[in-house]
């Protein structure tokens, strides 16, 4: 039995957000580490961020102000709404909690499944076929479901040993659960989670509690190996990792979830001022603590952004810049044996190349001699996430029947550049886009076809 009360009375946990805070027993005494965090934002300009960002601010407030995530979605007969910025997006958030807690207090399964589809949408879930989409559909009382799940979920009452009523748990479940909750309760993905264990991570470096390794209840495991602290950091303690696709992971992911929830809360509490600007918390507790989950999403695009605050290098290393972390990674992975290498031919050119892995851990594929590029399991659940109900999209730009170049995030090879970045340890350019796309077809995840001069892939492999 572990309850919010007996979360925020363990020695660990306790020390954690007085740091974060700047506070001992409840009352503000020193500089909070939420105001005075250093966070050196990079990320590339994408589909989802359309400006890109290169700046370093002071404070997750700053953070919050920056934020992006360029999404359309649709609850019919609306219009479509578009949501980009800070204050946009939460806009969005308000009315697509409103639109989903309403079917569900009703029990109205056909309206819930109508507002689930929206939030999916604007979370960015294209897929039909795998994942929270066939999930929701599936069930025989969608709102009875998303209802009961809630009471366990509360985090005024939720206890971590007892969260039976919660079936399955990933990156866009997590979303719907939030968007029905009333009392703040966060978003847990892949970017919130890397950014909430490096400042776990900081803590550790600049207050050396000693650890061998992290406390259970501080633990924030991983969605994605390329966003896991002991990926970005050498020498970082692991928090762990859950794999989307194991069912074994719904109650580690949702007590994250959960004590990610306890510890934000507490720490607003600690510090009434932080995201108190109508623009980003819009007054209220919920509204402040999606405020604070916004910046953990923002520096989860690469938590090396926090890298200035580390007071100490993490215990076996330094911090390393990405060049230094890729080669080290190649160094070590070409150390491995080859013997199980297969071989595979470009679809347009027909030139043969090596590669090895499977769809369930992550490929190396061979680019020249000596040099080879990895793709992760998680970033091939994302591309097939976003192509899973495209039918049949372009391998490469290429013209339209009028002439016209098609928009850049229609493009498979258009998407490997502007998504490879965060996922993939580096950014890929288009011309690796031809043998990813070989090596997705030979394994079995998409298929692929001549449409004139252009290569098409479709990844719905049973579409005829």
């Amino acid at each position: 039995m572990t309850t919010r009360a007996q979360f925020l009375a363990d020695h660990d946990v306790s020390a954690f957000i007085a740091w974060l805070t700047g506070s001992a027993s409840g009352h503000t005494t020193g500089p909070a580490l939420t105001n005075t965090l250093i966070v050196d934002l990079n990320i590339k300009a994408s589909p989802k961020v359309p400006q890109g960002l290169s700046v370093s601010v002071i404070g997750l407030d700053a953070v919050t102000a920056l934020y992006q995530w360029k999404a359309n979605w649709q609850i019919p007969p609306n219009p479509s709404i578009l949501s980009q910025d800070w204050q946009s997006t939460r806009n969005s958030l308000a009315s697509l909690s409103a639109a989903l807690r309403g079917p569900v207090l009703a029990l109205n399964n056909g309206s819930t499944l109508v507002a689930c589809d929206a939030i999916l949408r604007w979370g960015g879930d294209r897929s039909r076929a795998r994942g929270a989409y066939p999930f929701l559909h599936g069930l025989a009382d969608p709102s009875g479901y998303i209802c009961t799940a809630a009471a366990q979920l509360s985090l005024a009452t939720a206890d971590l040993a007892v969260l039976g009523n919660i079936s399955k748990m990933n990156s866009m479940l997590t979303k719907v659960h939030a968007l029905d909750a009333t009392d703040g309760l966060p978003i847990y993905d892949s970017r919130v989670a890397v950014a909430i264990a490096t400042l776990v991570e900081i803590y550790r470096s600049c207050r050396t509690p000693g650890w061998t390794s992290v406390p259970a209840l501080l633990t924030f495991p991983s969605l994605d190996p390329a966003r896991a602290v002991t990926s970005l950091f050498t020498g970082a303690l692991d928090h762990g990792s859950l794999a989307a696709r194991d069912s074994g992971t719904t109650v580690p992911w949702t007590q994250s979830k959960i004590r990610l929830g306890w510890i934000i809360e507490d720490v607003l509490t600690r510090q009434p001022n932080l995201f108190s600007d109508d623009t980003l918390g819009g007054g209220s507790l919920q509204g402040r603590m999606h405020a604070f989950e916004a910046a953990l999403f923002m520096i989860g695009y690469d938590a090396r952004c926090l890298s200035r605050n580390f007071c100490n290098p993490p215990k076996g290393g330094v911090v390393l810049p990405a060049k230094a972390r890729i080669a080290a990674t190649a160094r070590k992975s070409n150390a491995s044996s080859t013997s199980n290498k297969k071989t595979a031919c470009t679809l347009t050119s027909g030139t043969r190349f090596g590669y090895v892995g499977n769809r369930e851990d992550r490929l190396r594929i061979d680019i020249g001699k000596k040099t080879s590029i990895d793709i992760s399991a998680a970033f091939i659940d994302e591309i097939v996430a976003h192509f899973a109900d495209a039918e049949w999209v372009d391998g490469d730009f290429s013209r339209g029947p009028a002439g016209q170049r098609r928009a850049p995030d229609e493009s498979f090879a258009s998407f490997i550049e502007e998504h490879s970045e965060n996922m993939a340890g580096r950014r890929l350019s288009r011309q690796n886009a031809p043998r990813i796309a070989a090596v997705l077809v030979a394994i079995g995840v998409c298929q692929s076809r001549k449409k004139g001069r252009a290569t098409q892939l479709n990844f719905n492999v049973s579409a005829d």
